[in-house]
């Protein structure tokens, strides 16, 4: 299996507690943005060893606001809405046009069901769900026991309870 050379995170549900693709971002506004705890601290560890990306259905000049506002690291490539509307078009158009890696180089962290199916649809060497975001619970366990099942699906699905055990499942 080929090392892990980039990790993507999907921005809603995974990093910051959701705040809707249309919400209107004034710096006060973003000020009240929540992060889920000890993600900073994820990020910083994995920006020092793999290229990093973040596909949101959010404007991408939005997330560039709140990294800046959260004093996160500005080496990471993002992807907003305006890229595509489809989590699997986004994902594939980071790994392979703003990372230029391959998917079985690849990590890719999301809390939802289309983020699952994105990352097996791209064959990345790992999807971590990420339970402790805005996932439906019962809906994500069906949907990896379904994958993990599936023989010919070589993407690798595991479930996280909380940021820092991301780090777990990075190589």
């Amino acid at each position: 299996m080929d090392e892990t050379e980039a990790v993507v995170f999907d921005f809603d549900g995974v990093i910051a507690k959701p705040i809707g693709k249309d919400t209107l971002l004034t710096p006060g506004s973003i000020a009240k943005i929540e992060l889920y705890a000890g993600i900073e601290e994820v990020i910083d560890y994995i920006i020092k060893k793999y290229k990093i990306g973040i596909i949101t259905q959010n404007k991408h000049g939005t997330v560039w606001q709140i990294l800046r506002e959260k004093k996160l690291p500005f080496n990471i490539q993002i992807v907003g809405d305006e890229n595509s509307e489809l989590a699997e078009k986004r994902l594939n158009y980071i790994i392979g046009v703003r990372l230029r890696v391959q998917p079985s180089e690849t990590v890719y962290i999301g809390d939802r069901v289309p983020d699952i199916q994105a990352g097996v649809d791209n064959k990345v060497k790992r999807v971590i769900v990420a339970a402790y975001g805005d996932g439906i619970r019962d809906n994500l366990e069906r949907m990896m026991s379904k994958f993990n099942a599936d023989r010919n699906i070589t993407t690798r699905i595991e479930m996280v309870e909380s940021p820092k055990e991301i780090l777990n499942y990075l190589n």
